[in-house]
């Protein structure tokens, strides 16, 4: 009986030896051909990064430093900046770190596009599949007869409303009358919400017995005044009587947001998914309201609602779908504004420099036009030039595609089902379009060079399809907030040692970076300084 034992006991332990041995032999043979062979075979492929994990890929990795992974796989392949591959959960994604396949890639609309992606966020953020379906369809020849006779948005050539919100989009976003208006009433807004009797409590630290100084959270006043801003010039007063606290929702949502986006499941991101939830139920609640009493709402949220429900879409998709567009307007503006003064207020010389040119602008405690005050800052060299300098040190946006059939970029040969990435980060901190030491802040390297400006490689507001509309509006808001701060208020560092903030890097985000955790910048605020 013992001897039987033991035989089974070593016939065992035989076995599972030889399990083992064949699992080795295997991954051996898995990675000989995955990172090998296949790529010899197939030279007009991008490499892979090596990973260790059939299947898994770089998953790990990406949720941590997805930054600082695309960065290791740049150099790992020589610094080509050729397009590599990345694998995420058996998705092969192709990145894209030069400007030439950038170019390339947003001019092929018909193999490479971001259709798919929309329509994924569109039903995560809450739009129910049907409504999805009745947006992406083309509509009927009688129903563009009846929406032209009926003062309906123009669609000539008959596109579906995705595409129509595009041009819904350019019509009140891009110079003209209808950005000039919203700019005006946007402007005015975060002049009121900035002025000294209005300054949020919130974002108060400190103040001297007479309250003629004030010690603020740059960090949480910047994102106070634009978020209210914002939600104001385009959506009205509604929202805030329906529930004041609505920005600090949104505002918890939007600082972990890219656990939403990369749909991390929400038992690991509850704050996250309960923040989107209640800003959520606050929009389903506006858009049951009478029109009457939120028609102090912006053209494009107007024209928005009228066009989906023109095609049969219901208030809570209607909801889903605004909240997405709030998302976008809200995400990056007050971070580029934060991110800007906290550089300006470390330089000694640009501060003395912009307030020489932004004090004689507020005589007598008066603020100037917007329209007026806009433009006399555009002629201001050393504010755009630190303007772009923020914006590409501190962008960190990225785009995405699905590659819909076999193509070729360049030199290289993408896969139908494949996704294409594309950081604009990785372009923008290229030593051979902007200098040495990309990665620290020298706002002179656009005083110097202007037309680096212009540079394919300079894409912080993206490109093709998806180059933000509202980038004319942004400028406005952030130039508004700098003239306020360094010309009609006195904005300092207090005494004592205070770090320059740390940006988030490792998270992954859709735009500009935002400070780390613990990372504020506090600042003395002067009334009439």
């Amino acid at each position: 009986m013992s001897s039987s034992t033991d035989i089974d006991v070593v016939s065992s332990w035989y076995n599972s030896k030889l399990g083992l041995i064949f699992l080795v032999l295997l991954w051996c043979g898995w990675r000989f051909w995955t990172f090998t062979l296949s790529p010899r075979l197939n030279p007009t492929r991008p490499k892979t990064l090596t990973y260790s994990v059939p299947w898994v890929g770089h998953i790990a990795s990406f949720v941590r430093n997805g930054n600082g992974l695309i960065t290791k796989g740049r150099l790992h392949f020589q610094n080509t900046r050729e397009p590599f591959a990345l694998v995420l959960g058996g998705q092969y994604v192709y990145v894209i770190t030069s400007a030439k396949d950038t170019t390339a890639i947003f001019r092929n609309t018909s193999q490479i596009t971001f259709d798919a992606y929309v329509e994924d966020m569109q039903l995560r953020f809450g739009a129910s599949p049907g409504a999805v379906k009745a947006i992406w369809a083309k509509p009927q020849e009688f129903f563009l007869r009846d929406r032209l006779q009926n003062g309906g948005f123009p669609n000539p050539h008959g596109k579906a409303l995705a595409h129509v919100s595009e041009a819904i989009f350019k019509a009140q976003l891009y110079p003209g009358e209808k950005l000039n208006a919203l700019s005006t009433n946007f402007l005015k807004i975060i002049i009121e919400r900035a002025d000294w009797k209005s300054i949020s409590e919130s974002v108060i630290l400190e103040r001297n017995r007479d309250d003629t100084e004030r010690l603020v959270s740059l960090h949480r006043w910047t994102r106070d005044v634009l978020l209210y801003a914002a939600t104001r010039a385009f959506f009205g007063e509604a929202l805030f009587k329906l529930d004041p606290n609505v920005l600090d929702y949104f505002a918890t949502f939007d600082e972990d947001s890219w656990q939403f986006t990369y749909q991390v499941p929400e038992r690991f991101a509850r704050k996250t998914y309960q923040a989107k939830a209640i800003t959520q139920h606050v929009f389903d609640r506006y858009f049951d309201l009478p029109a009457r009493e939120r028609s102090d709402a912006n053209w494009m949220i107007l024209t928005l609602e009228s066009e989906m429900r023109a095609i049969g879409i219901e208030s809570r998709d209607i909801s889903a779908y605004l909240l997405m567009i709030y998302w976008v307007i809200n995400g990056n503006a007050w971070k580029a504004a934060y991110w800007l003064c906290s550089f300006i207020l470390f330089n000694p010389e640009l501060k003395a420099s912009l307030e020489k040119d932004l004090r004689p602008l507020f005589r007598d405690d008066t603020v100037p036009e917007p329209a007026a005050l806009m433009k006399q800052m555009e002629d201001f060299p050393q504010l755009t030039a630190a303007y772009n300098e923020t914006l590409r040190i501190c962008t960190s946006s990225v785009t995405v595609r699905n590659v819909l059939e076999d193509c070729v970029v360049g030199t290289s040969h993408f896969q139908k089902g494949s996704r294409v990435l594309i950081p604009f980060l990785q372009m923008m901190m290229d030593e051979a379009v902007f200098g040495d030491k990309p990665e620290e802040f020298r706002h002179e390297r656009f005083l110097e060079k202007p037309a680096r400006a212009k540079d394919p490689s300079f894409r912080p507001f993206g490109g093709g399809l998806t180059y933000c509309p509202g980038r004319f509006m942004a400028q406005h808001e952030i130039f508004m907030v700098v003239a306020l701060l360094f010309g009609k208020l006195g904005v300092s560092l207090p005494e004592g040692v205070q770090a320059f903030p740390k940006m988030e890097t490792k998270k992954p985000c859709l735009g500009m970076m935002g400070p780390a955790k613990g990372h504020d910048l506090h600042v003395n605020v002067c009334k009439n300084c």
